[in-house]
């Protein structure tokens, strides 16, 4: 009996790329069909342009396709838990359809995955000219930051580029903290992993989607869920100002008693400033805290609205 495996790629507005993106997975499908039953899952995550109905004629005219059509832009990683949670498979295989995930790299990753026995092959870009210099500078500051800060270390330069077999995925399902920040899950969970490095491919057609602001609500998605030392590190900072303050404001006083050299109010109105702000920085640290933990837990949410299809559309 074949293993089945299913190919998730979010798609949102991507019409110049769709047909070539198409083109290469049923190149690798085709090489592989003899050992593997392979369904093509796209999920149109609020496509504005002509995607949507690209995507619609994709799935009438190949019954390995299916399509997930969202309501609305309900982002990157919503889209890919759709993918995962919408259709059943023994293995899951994720990757972009801007063309630069290289669809040749498929068979490379199934054959590791069987080579060394693991649940987890995650591609691993090597920093080169596929984008511009902020890009990157931003990229590499937000490894080092997530991994001083959360309770998980990913390499540098790991994509939503990666193969898991199916327990790992129904880990991701059953649990609400890995929805927002898929691949910190992957590698939080101790599953076994391979990684394997890749030439990230520069985009032909488009621009990203993937905006600062997208990037920066990504990073803080994830020191979100993956980070405790973040409060700590608030409580410890304000704790330090909290102690120089009163050395300070010790100085002060020693200095206008014994020697009466203080001509103002200026600077206990300082020090009176830096003592309430720690204070209220250690408070608000402690309740953050709190809320990052309340929220986790009970936000009901949902991830994404599937859009009911039509017939004969």
């Amino acid at each position: 009996m074949l293993q089945k495996l299913n190919i998730i790629s979010p798609i949102f507005n991507e019409e110049k790329n769709i047909d070539n993106f198409f083109n290469g997975l049923k190149i690798e499908k085709d090489k592989l069909s003899r050992n593997y039953d392979i369904n093509f899952i796209f999920v149109d995550d609020g496509s504005t342009d002509k995607s949507k109905q690209i995507l619609k004629n994709l799935e009438k005219d190949n019954d390995f396709v299916k399509v997930v059509f969202f309501t609305k832009n309900f982002g990157h990683q919503n889209a890919v838990l759709a993918g995962l949670k919408e259709f059943e498979s023994d293995m899951y295989l994720v990757l972009d359809a801007d063309l630069q995930h290289d669809t040749t790299l498929i068979p490379q990753m199934l054959e590791n995955m069987k080579k060394f026995n693991c649940e987890i092959v995650h591609m691993k870009r090597k920093y080169s000219n596929y984008e511009g210099v902020i890009k990157r500078l931003f990229s590499r500051i937000f490894y080092s930051i997530f991994n001083k800060l959360a309770e998980v270390q990913i390499p540098k330069g790991a994509p939503d580029f990666f193969l898991i077999k199916r327990c790992v995925r129904d880990e991701i399902l059953k649990t609400k903290i890995s929805y927002n920040f898929i691949r910190g899950f992957l590698h939080w969970s101790g599953f076994s992993k391979v990684l394997i490095e890749f030439d990230q491919i520069k985009r032909k057609s488009g621009k990203s989607k993937f905006t600062f602001i997208k990037q920066l609500e990504f990073a803080l998605a994830g020191i979100y869920y993956y980070s405790n030392k973040l409060p700590v590190y608030f409580f410890v900072m304000s704790a330090v100002v909290l102690f120089f303050s009163f050395i300070y404001l010790l100085f002060i006083l020693i200095g206008h008693f014994f020697f009466g050299n203080i001509d103002s109010e200026f600077p206990v109105t300082l020090v009176s400033i830096l003592i309430f702000g720690s204070i209220s920085i250690l408070f608000n640290s402690v309740i953050l805290f709190i809320l990052f933990k309340i929220f986790s837990f009970s936000s009901q949410k949902p991830n994404y609205i599937k859009e009911n299809k039509k017939e004969d559309e």
